[in-house]
C-alpha cells in the first residue's frame, strides 16, 4: 500500500497537461492494483484475490470492440421494423445503391461481354 501511496504522491507533482495527466494517475493505479492470484483488497473484504484469468480482460475487451458494431450495423441495415418508412430507411437506400452500382456492369463493360461472347468464326481451322 505504500508504494502506491508514492506512486499517487510522485504522479501529482509532475505537471501534466490534462490528457496526459489523467493518462498518468491510470497507469498509477493500474500499479497498485493487485494482478492475478495477488491478494488485495476486493468485494470479498481483505485478503481477496481475483480468480480471473488474465486473458478474460483481453477476450472480453476484443468481443466488445466486435460485437456492438455488429449488432449496431445488422440493426440499421438488415433488422426487420416492418414495411412502414423508418429512420433507417435512408441507410439502407444508400446500401442498396451501394450493392447496384458493385454487382452492374457498366456500359464499356456490357460492350466487352458481347464481344467476347460472340464466336469468333464459323470456319474450323485444320493444318
Amino acid at each position: 500500500m505504500a508504494s502506491s501511496m508514492s506512486l499517487l504522491r510522485r504522479s501529482a507533482r509532475v505537471r501534466l497537461g490534462p490528457a496526459r495527466r489523467a493518462l498518468h494517475r491510470s497507469a498509477a493505479v493500474r500499479a497498485s492494483a493487485p494482478q492475478h492470484g495477488e491478494e488485495g483488497m476486493g468485494p470479498e473484504g481483505p485478503g481477496w484475490s481475483d480468480p480471473r484469468p488474465p486473458w478474460m480482460y483481453t477476450s472480453v475487451s476484443w468481443a466488445q470492440w466486435i460485437i456492438c458494431p455488429a449488432v449496431a450495423i445488422y440493426g440499421v441495415f438488415f433488422m426487420d421494423f416492418g414495411d412502414r418508412e423508418h429512420a433507417f430507411m435512408p441507410a439502407r437506400r444508400w446500401l442498396q445503391r451501394q450493392k447496384a452500382a458493385f454487382f452492374t456492369l457498366s456500359p464499356e463493360e456490357q460492350k466487352y461481354v458481347e464481344e467476347f461472347q460472340q464466336p469468333k468464326s464459323s470456319k474450323v481451322y485444320r493444318p
